[in-house]
């Protein structure tokens, strides 16, 4: 089972590569597992933003929040 994570981790990272800005969320630990496996390569560690719980959502209450976030950065 942990092959099979590692290889999904890297899988997704492989599709982030062009992210500017990462922000990792969710009511798990894989989340801080996936952050994990980011902060050992540095190109990608540098665009982690924030690594948050967060209890279940539908996936317009998902793309709110996110929006939410972003725009909170962009005041900052």
């Amino acid at each position: 089972f942990k092959h099979q994570i590692n290889k999904y981790y890297q899988r997704v990272m492989s599709e982030l590569r062009d992210a500017a800005s990462i922000f990792i969320m969710g009511p798990g630990t894989a989340k801080t597992e996936f952050e994990k496996v980011l902060k050992k390569n540095k190109t990608m560690q540098k665009r982690i933003l924030k690594v948050e719980t967060a209890d279940k959502m539908t996936k317009n209450q998902m793309i709110a929040y996110v929006r939410e976030f972003y725009q909170n950065q962009a005041i900052t």
